[in-house]
């Protein structure tokens, strides 16, 4: 359930700008700001989070992260003013980042292996969930309290109640990973965790044997790309097999022709993924709404349509992507997502500003994000873990999503500024 304090809190600004401008006196690079300063945030948080996981372990780091996670919101929600939120955002930013990297790997490991996969990406359709959630508070809130400008606090801080549940939960329920106790020679702990979460005690020890010869197989058997025996050419099975003195970096990746290929393809597929604006759907949907006509109590209600309409399309994109292909989505996400964005700049050429307008940019947001997020995010976050082999699979997957992260924050402090700069550029040609 993690996820969803990240999806609740990286979207919760979608509603929150509006009264944000008023209350602050926000200018459109301020708003860019704000808004992608938490992403910022993420981006180191879930870096530094996976090491500190390794380190001290996956429940204390995670932890950890949820109290870090609801000091910063509250800070964001108490800040009185401009810089003290940007600094705020950071650091809620940060621990979000963290918990997102740690949360999935808890799971992982400490779910059986067949319910590893599905696992997994139900932790990617919970965090879509949260966005949806965000949006719904959003709405009532906004609509209720619409005249009060302080109003965006009680959108972020409300996360903070099930914030603490999942604290105390993850405290005294959720177990360490028995792999990670595993592999810090602590495994008289980990047979009696893996023991209480299986049926039997046959069951726990082929798992438990299973965790020993992975980690042996990691410790012992890990690539060393830059071992001059091996080809250039030689496939991924092959080096995996090889002896290594070393565990693969960046600097061994860059040294082998293929392997740089499949990063610049996984950088790529990551940076597509933010290009096509999926960022300014859940960022600024409030706000593309209002420019294109309507007003901030109805944009606020049309809102909660593109969560909808996210979260199913994620759940039918995970649903169909073993069935079609990854490639096959990407492209169909692709095609779709270049039509929906002809469409909504013909709509906004050929319709005049107002309610029209608006709701006929809402229809076409709608298919926007669902081939947005059921197609390509879908098929971005299994590729940039599928394409690496096992033992660069971590550097590779965290340069990947380092990727989309600068994306997402570059289109995110863009936007504002560049609508700012058309309303102006259209009022001096009047």
């Amino acid at each position: 359930m993690s996820g969803i304090l990240f999806g609740y809190s990286s979207s919760s600004i979608n509603d929150s700008i509006p009264f944000m401008r008023r209350e602050l006196g926000l200018t459109p690079a301020g708003v860019g700001l704000i808004t992608s300063c938490f992403l910022v945030g993420a981006a180191f948080g879930s870096i530094f989070g996976g090491r500190l996981a390794d380190r001290f372990g996956r429940k204390r780091t995670l932890v950890l992260n949820e109290i870090l996670f609801i000091l910063g919101t509250l800070g964001t929600s108490l800040a009185p003013n401009f810089e003290t939120v940007l600094a705020t955002r950071l650091f809620h930013g940060f621990s979000s980042g963290g918990i997102t990297s740690v949360a999935p790997v808890l799971l992982a490991e400490t779910s059986t292996p067949e319910q590893r996969s599905q696992s997994v990406t139900m932790a990617l359709l919970i965090l879509v969930f949260g966005e949806f959630c965000v949006f719904v508070v959003g709405a009532i809130l906004g609509n209720v309290w619409y005249e009060n400008d302080a109003i965006w606090r009680w959108i972020n801080v409300l996360i903070v109640v099930p914030a603490v549940i999942l604290v105390i939960l993850h405290i005294l329920i959720v177990p360490e990973s028995p792999r990670w106790l595993a592999q810090n020679g602590k495994a008289n702990l980990a047979w009696k965790t893996l023991r209480r979460m299986r049926r039997s005690s046959a069951q726990t020890r082929h798992e438990l044997r299973e965790i020993d010869a992975a980690i042996n197989n990691i410790n012992n058997n890990i690539t060393t790309i830059t071992n001059p025996q091996l080809g250039e050419n030689e496939d991924s099975e092959k080096l995996e097999n090889k002896p290594t003195t070393k565990k693969a970096g960046i600097s061994d990746i860059l040294t082998v022709s293929w392997l740089r290929t499949v990063l610049l393809v996984g950088i790529a597929v990551a940076i597509t993924q933010q290009a096509y604006g999926v960022a300014i759907g859940m960022l600024y949907g409030t706000e593309v709404l209002r420019e294109a006509g309507l007003d901030t109590k109805m944009a606020l209600i049309a809102n909660i349509g593109i969560g909808l309409i996210s979260f199913l399309a994620s759940w039918a994109g995970l649903l169909v992507v073993s069935r079609v292909g990854r490639r096959s989505l990407l492209i169909f996400g692709q095609i779709g997502t270049l039509s929906a964005h002809l469409a909504i700049v013909v709509c906004s050429a050929i319709l005049p500003y107002g309610t029209a307008r608006g709701w006929a940019t809402f229809g076409l947001l709608l298919p926007f994000l669902a081939f947005s997020q059921g197609a390509i995010s879908t098929v971005t976050w299994l590729m940039s873990a599928e394409i690496f082999p096992l033992s660069m699979r971590g550097i590779g997957t965290g340069i990947c999503m380092l990727s989309a992260w600068t994306t997402a924050c570059t289109i995110s402090q863009l936007f504002p500024v560049s609508i700012a700069f058309r309303k102006e550029y259209n009022n001096q040609n009047l």
